[in-house]
């Protein structure tokens, strides 16, 4: 056997839930734009 392993479940987990969390965060920054952007266009500017 060679001694360059594949990734461990131990490390296969970690890159799976990086990569988990970088997509939450990626969609839960687009609805906060979404949300933003509608408050906007709801409240009016001059005050």
């Amino acid at each position: 056997m060679s001694n360059e392993s594949p990734l461990t479940n131990t490390q296969k987990i970690r890159v799976a839930n990086r990569d988990y969390r970088k997509q939450g965060f990626e969609e839960l920054q687009s609805r906060l734009h979404t949300l933003m952007d509608m408050l906007a266009s709801v409240i009016p500017d001059d005050e």
